[in-house]
């Protein structure tokens, strides 16, 4: 009797201490500077708190269209980490899709992100217009291709190939290998090679020039200024509220170390710290907004 009054004891504590584990799906290139945005999170997040377990789960494909088809058919409580394609993806392939209106956000990581036009063989746009033939790599489904696409529209006397890959990183590999004329990618994966001369800066998307990453705007060619990435974690819109906002407060307090906000800043990315409610408002906003800007 004693012996089991132990193990029923035991399976008390057991149970009373046990945790729930919740996946947060990443969608893109693991090996990318842009994965450790989550990762970071879900250390800190681990270590502020006990009720909760945060692992990530690499789900890539399809424009990052498969961690949140994942998310969707997923009973259990889970996340997905997503950027801006998170609204493109739906919005250029119709079938067997998604309907971002089916989740909601949990936490809004960071926003404004530029994507970089990166060369080995050309230096400028100026450039690009002699040429006959060019290949850009992409990621196909996401604000990638969207860039590429832009850039195909601005060269109508070249005939501009875009080639898809599954992650940005892959994509500067290849441009590097000179297997591409160009590569869609972005800031912080780029750093080390624009400083070291490896890669050309064609131009970057939005508004806003940095340092050797001159904004296509300030250079004299539009039309790339809205194609920006926003990073965010979202739920199913099913989860409970309070579950939701539980999150968010965990997540959020989370994502307010140094070392996270050392890593936004090398990406360009501005750093967010809204309510539940502004984020809510920013992602209906984001929604409203993508379907315009795409359809232009």
């Amino acid at each position: 009797m004693k012996n089991i009054l132990v193990v029923l004891l035991a399976l008390v504590t057991f149970t009373t201490n046990a945790q729930t584990v919740v996946p947060i799906y990443w969608p893109f290139s693991i090996s990318s500077t842009q994965s450790n945005f989550v990762r970071l999170i879900i250390d800190q997040a681990n270590k502020d708190q006990k009720k909760y377990t945060f692992i990530l789960e690499h789900k890539p494909g399809a424009g990052g269209s498969i961690a949140v088809k994942t998310l969707s058919s997923n009973n259990n409580l889970a996340l997905s980490a997503h950027s801006s394609s998170f609204f493109v993806r739906p919005l250029i392939y119709t079938e067997n899709t998604y309907n971002f209106k089916d989740f909601t956000p949990v936490l809004i990581q960071c926003v404004g992100q530029p994507h970089v036009i990166v060369s080995v063989k050309y230096k400028n746009f100026e450039e690009l217009q002699k040429q006959k033939f060019l290949t850009i790599g992409a990621i196909i489904g996401s604000l990638t291709e969207i860039q590429a696409k832009q850039l195909k529209k601005l060269l109508p006397n070249t005939e501009v190939t875009i080639v898809g890959f599954q992650g940005t990183p892959e994509t500067t590999q290849q441009v590097m290998a000179k297997n591409l004329d160009l590569g869609v990618d972005l800031p912080a994966n780029l750093i080390q090679w624009v400083e070291l001369n490896k890669l050309n800066v064609i131009g970057t998307s939005g508004s806003i020039s940095h340092k050797n990453f001159p904004a296509f705007s300030k250079l004299g060619v539009n039309g790339f200024e809205s194609f920006v990435s926003d990073y965010f974690i979202v739920a199913n819109a099913n989860v409970k509220p309070e579950v939701v906002a539980e999150l968010n407060n965990i997540l959020q307090h989370a994502s307010r170390t140094n070392e996270l906000k050392e890593l936004y800043e090398k990406d360009f990315c501005k750093k967010e710290d809204l309510t539940l409610q502004q984020s809510n408002d920013t992602f209906k906003k984001w929604a409203d907004t993508w379907p315009k800007l795409l359809s232009k």
